[in-house]
């Protein structure tokens, strides 16, 4: 029973990481096609800056005096094809965070 309950759990945290990643990834797709109306500044950073910090993979941006973030699809491509290399090294805290554990590694 222990076992079983362990696998689920297991099970749960990494359908909870797949899903937080790609909320995150969603928002910023959603930036990029235009698929929304409104996009809240704040929600598009903080999937950026989620992305940014837990793949190493950062944003393009505008070469212009004040940079602007220009998240673009190789962004997205990019962030995708790591999550697939990278999912089996990936937790999820009790802080309800998802990282990467380097240990493994």
């Amino acid at each position: 029973m222990l076992i079983l309950s362990s696998c689920k759990k297991e099970k749960q945290q990494k359908e909870l990481i797949k899903e937080t990643y790609f909320q995150n990834v969603s928002v910023i797709e959603s930036f990029v096609r235009f698929e929304k109306d409104t996009i809240y500044g704040d929600d598009l950073y903080d999937a950026i800056s989620f992305l940014e910090n837990l793949t190493n993979i950062k944003c393009s941006t505008s070469e212009s005096y004040d940079p602007i973030i220009e998240p673009t699809e190789e962004n997205i491509s990019d962030w995708k094809k790591w999550y697939e290399l990278n999912k089996t090294f990936l937790e999820y805290s009790d802080e309800k965070k998802v990282y990467l554990d380097k240990q493994l590694n």
